[in-house]
């Protein structure tokens, strides 16, 4: 703090020390309810429960990114064994 002059005044340190705990606590505190939120969050099943219907979602949109992948696939494949009995290949 300071007076009217600019000077800081000495502050007594028992004040310094109680202002340190309080800090120290608030700290603590912030800390703590990081370290819960970070549990939270990267806990799988109770995402899962909270938000059901975004794991449904990505569920179905890998099955959709499966499917376009393996779909062509299997016509490709389908195609080429058509092919290779109608030319007597097969």
């Amino acid at each position: 703090m300071t007076n009217g002059n600019g000077k800081a005044e000495p502050r007594p340190p028992r004040e310094i020390e109680r202002e340190i705990e309080y800090l120290r606590t608030r700290l603590d505190r912030s800390l703590a309810e990081l370290d819960r939120r970070r549990h939270e969050l990267t806990d799988i099943r109770l995402q899962m429960r909270k938000h059901p219907a975004v794991f449904i979602g990505a569920g179905v949109a890998v099955a959709l990114m499966l499917g376009g992948v393996g779909l062509p696939r299997v016509k490709t494949s389908s195609r080429n064994t058509n092919r290779a009995a109608l030319d007597g290949r097969a």
